[in-house]
């Protein structure tokens, strides 16, 4: 196959192709970096996502290393951390209008730290 006699159209096509596998290899550290900015725009709250994963076609995501933290509590107990999280969503209840969905846990952790009064008012 002579490479050079394709016709514009497959040109197109190959380069639509090309385009779209850059974009899927680099669309997991354009949403980690998106949600670690939201994350730590959370007012009274710091927090990071170790890593994402982005399954298209399960329409999956998988977010490693989720640690949120209160501004205010020591740093050796975040308020809320996650060692793994799936989270999948169903294509059939997606065209038909719903949002159906699946999250699963590994090691989930809520540290709650009690306040301490402060009886001098």
């Amino acid at each position: 196959m002579n490479w050079r006699r394709l016709k514009p159209g497959y040109w197109v096509l190959i380069g639509v192709i090309v385009l779209l596998f850059i974009i899927r290899l680099m669309l997991p550290a354009i949403v980690k970096g998106y949600v670690n900015r939201k994350l730590n725009e959370l007012p009274g709250y710091t927090g990071h996502v170790n890593d994402i994963d982005i399954h298209l076609i399960r329409g999956a995501y998988a977010i490693d290393g989720l640690v949120l933290r209160k501004k205010t509590d020591p740093p050796r107990y975040p308020f809320l951390k996650i060692k793994h999280t799936d989270l999948s969503l169903e294509w059939k209840a997606i065209f038909k209008g719903r949002l159906v969905g699946e999250v699963i846990m590994n090691e989930p952790a809520i540290h709650i730290l009690a306040e301490t009064a402060d009886i001098s008012k």
